[in-house]
């Protein structure tokens, strides 16, 4: 299992080594992108809503954000 971080994303690689790498960079890009600020895709990346939302509630709601939009995209 690999840990992805959204720092770690410094490039796009248009050709990644391995299946691996270019899942991860996926996932990279649709956890550095704040919903509605894709032009042709509102819906794409993950929701800033539950950053004013006590901590246990955010954070609950931004693992269901994050898995609905790596399931999604």
């Amino acid at each position: 299992m690999a840990l992805v971080t959204v720092t770690s994303l410094t490039k796009i690689n248009l050709a990644p080594q391995s299946v691996k790498d270019e899942i991860i960079q996926n996932v990279q890009c649709i956890l550095g992108t704040v919903k509605g600020s894709v032009p042709l895709n509102r819906d794409f990346g993950t929701s800033i809503d539950s950053v004013d939302l006590p901590q246990p509630m955010a954070m609950m709601q931004l693992r269901i954000d994050i898995i609905e939009a790596i399931q999604k995209y």
